[in-house]
């Protein structure tokens, strides 16, 4: 960013005025804090109070010493430590941060300190509490208001031995949400669940105000096994064996079954808790919300995008659905690899098969191909040869130096990335190459191009888009029971911007599916049904027997109009209690506020919507919803002058926010201020990736002020730029029919039937 307009005098010096003016700044904080130090104002409760049958497990290593051991070493073991000389591994011997400035590390004797600009902008200083990881970063823990511990934003890079930032682009400002100060860098919430063990968050959100419990600091035995009394008290009655059900836990740990999978997804999967503290005699998603392959998140193809962790990679792998679990590869209690490099894969993929240790009940090994995976002749690699997971577990880095792998495991497929723009492990590697080359390179090694099946991401990329094949390809991909249940439901998901009868017909089915991910995704595609449809699909799956599917049910008829039935009005009260507990214990997030305020509308009741609103808007000033929603609701009750006041407010602190501009130009709309509508409308379409809805109200307004010609090529436009989607298509049919073009109409219509041949604007009127 330039540091000073073109043409200011300030532009030809060697330091820009921002520059300057920052350091004169930080001159002035850190003669300030010299003055005085701030102790944390935070403190972890460790305890096991309120905690049934949990106890002190420092005598496992009676009975499990070598296990103990192992443990002892692992990233689990050290997820979480109080800061102190023999834990904390950075460099705090002085001196700022390169990437981020305003940031000092200091020590004094034993305790750690860092100086840094706090929410207000304000350099404070403070002891570091915790250390936070060992590797390949470790993060460092500051106290903050009310309970709160706050994860700084520059950590120790564990490998190169160096301070770096988590946003080396540019260090997030001062009440900016991603600041170490703000929402996005709470431990409480942000981190507290994965980095140790019985873990209570206790929010208050009326008072704003955490009051964190732990059992025990890091990743303990019973974070896996459960709570461990019923446990001791069996092995310390003198019966001789463990014969107790899992031996006295909760968990079921086991390689075969879903139980190991369920104890590793509560941290190692992209998902929302749904209950206040992990029980482990639960299924997972009988206790968290996870999301699906969507985009952001996940790239057509399935690999990972967003920081997703592994569980909805592994879903997708053949290793899964073939009966592995995560502890076939990884030793669960030293959490490290079983074997080191290609020889844990080979162990299983070579001419031999699987060596005995890796033979167990529950593993299908009837379409593994016995084989030399080492040789030229498989990976086609002379000299420097790649390992295994370079080729089929591509990894990605996240908080600039994890480079994790996926964990889905494919067959590279260059052809695939080509057409839906998804990473290409060979161009990872030669990166002066793109996909086409890597596939012209395969299809060179046999003389042809390999015969294979469609693959899943085809349609997610089509459905994207939107283009030509979308519903044809998630059809098909959503009624393959072959397919993993997690792109099974992800296809159904896909389906609810595309209306149609078999697309209802497929959710429906998708709704009896045995799987739960399945219904799950049913139940988000039906969005696609007509709306009173869509509340009774709704309404059949209130009392699914997962808490998940519930839950999702009951958010999905808030705001709709169901039809009173005693028995449904029953199912509905309790699934509703179980969303509205789930949202009170994410309500320090403020997607919890705003879904609790949705409660309370469909409850009738005005005035705990708007407070809770307000109160998602004051603390959470970034999350754009919130303040929608709120203008909404301030737009039939306070007046469209209220609604707009709010919105404009929100533009001057956040002005890159096109979902803001949008919101205003419907409120302008609303108040018959055309021209100002329009201008607004006009930016919104335009800001950033644009937003499909703003151009087609700015069309349809130019429309009506009877420039159709105009509108027609905004909604031309705005179709290059975002694809077929329904929405701009159906309008911009309806615009060249009133223009006296009904040909032109007639071929709009077969791009959105190339697109979704069933759609219910295509059937004559």
């Amino acid at each position: 960013m330039a540091g000073a307009p073109s043409g200011d005098i300030r532009g030809i010096r060697s330091i820009s005025g921002r520059a300057l003016r920052s350091m004169l700044g930080w001159v002035l904080g850190v003669l300030a804090v010299a003055l005085w130090s701030v102790a944390a104002t935070a403190s972890l409760g460790v305890t096991r109070e309120g905690l049934s049958g949990w106890v002190d497990e420092t005598g496992c290593a009676d009975c499990h010493a070598d296990v103990v051991r192992q443990w002892r070493g692992s990233q689990h073991a050290r997820a979480l430590q109080p800061a102190a000389p023999d834990t904390v591994i950075g460099d705090f011997a002085g001196g700022a941060v390169p990437e981020d400035p305003e940031m000092r590390f200091e020590r004094r004797g034993d305790r750690f300190r860092v100086v840094a600009r706090d929410a207000d902008g304000q350099a404070r200083r403070l002891d570091v509490t915790h250390t936070f990881g060992v590797h390949p970063l470790q993060q460092y823990l500051v106290g903050g208001p009310r309970g709160r511990l706050q994860a700084l934003t520059v950590a120790w890079d564990t490998v190169r031995n160096r301070w770096f930032s988590l946003y080396p682009d540019l260090p997030p400002a001062p009440g900016d949400a991603r600041h170490w100060a703000g929402p996005g860098a709470n431990w409480n919430t942000m981190c507290a669940a994965c980095h140790s063990s019985g873990v209570r968050k206790r929010y208050d959100a009326t008072a704003d105000r955490y009051d964190t419990l732990v059992a025990t600091l890091g990743v303990g035995c019973q974070g896996c096994h459960g709570p461990a009394k019923r446990h001791l008290d069996i092995v310390r009655s003198g019966r001789g064996n463990v014969t107790a059900k899992n031996n006295g836990f909760d968990a079921t740990l086991a390689r075969t079954g879903p139980g190991q999978l369920d104890a590793c997804a509560q941290c190692h999967a992209f998902r929302t808790a749904l209950l206040a503290q992990h029980d482990h005699g639960k299924r997972f998603l009988d206790q968290y919300l996870p999301v699906l392959l969507t985009e952001s998140n996940y790239f057509a193809d399935g690999s990972q995008q967003g920081e997703v962790f592994v569980w909805g990679s592994w879903l997708q792998s053949r290793m899964h659905q073939q009966g592995l679990v995560c502890g076939d590869c990884h030793e669960p209690h030293a959490g490290a690899l079983r074997a080191g490099g290609d020889a844990l894969c080979v162990s299983c993929h070579s001419p031999t098969g699987p060596d005995s240790a890796r033979v167990r009940a529950g593993i299908d090994f009837s379409g593994l191909v016995r084989k030399d995976y080492a040789s030229v002749a498989h990976h086609r690699h002379s000299g420097k040869v790649p390992s295994c997971v370079d080729c089929h577990a591509g990894h990605r880095e996240y908080m600039v130096v994890d480079a994790r792998l996926d964990h889905a495991f494919r067959i590279p497929r260059p052809d695939v990335a080509l057409r839906t723009g998804s990473p290409d492990p060979c161009t990872a590697c030669h990166r002066d190459r793109d996909a086409a080359w890597a596939a012209a390179a395969i299809t060179g090694w046999t003389g042809a191009a390999p015969t294979r099946a469609p693959h899943y991401g085809e349609a997610f990329a089509a459905a994207r888009r939107p283009a030509a094949g979308a519903v044809e390809g998630l059809l098909a991909v959503a009624r393959d029971a072959a397919q993993p249940a997690i792109v099974r439901a992800t296809a159904l998901q896909a389906l609810a911007t595309f209306p149609g009868a078999r697309a209802a017909r497929t959710l429906k089915e998708g709704a009896r599916d045995a799987d739960p991910l399945v219904r799950l995704g049913a139940l988000y595609g039906a969005a696609a049904l007509p709306q009173e449809a869509a509340a009774a699909f709704a309404g059949s799956l209130l009392a699914d027997p997962v808490r998940a599917v519930r839950v999702a049910a009951a958010g999905a008829l808030l705001g709709s109009s169901v039809r009173s039935d005693p028995q449904l009005d029953s199912r509905l009260q309790r699934a509703l209690g179980e969303y509205e507990a789930a949202q009170r214990e994410n309500a320090d997030r403020p997607e919890g506020l705003v879904n609790l305020a949705r409660v309370a509308l469909h409850r009738g009741n005005h005035g705990e919507a708007e407070g809770l609103l307000r109160l998602a808007v004051a603390r959470h000033p970034h999350f754009v919803p919130a303040r929608r929603a709120l203008a909404e609701l301030l737009a039939s009750s306070a007046g469209e002058a209220v609604a707009e006041r709010l919105l404009r407010e929100g533009l001057e602190r956040f002005p890159n926010e096109p979902a803001l501009y949008e919101a205003l130009g419907q409120s302008l709309v609303r108040q018959r201020r055309y021209s100002d509508a329009e201008a607004v409308l006009e930016v919104a379409a335009a800001h950033g990736e644009g937003s499909p809805s703003a151009t087609l109200l700015h069309a349809m307004l130019v429309a009506e002020r009877a420039d159709i010609a105009r509108a027609v090529a905004l909604l031309r436009q705005a179709t290059r730029r975002h694809g077929e989607r329904r929405e701009l298509l159906v309008a911009l049919a309806a615009l060249q029919r009133r223009a006296g073009a009904p040909e032109e109409a007639h071929v709009t219509l077969q791009g959105l039937a190339a697109v979704n041949p069933d759609d219910p604007a295509l059937s004559p009127r």
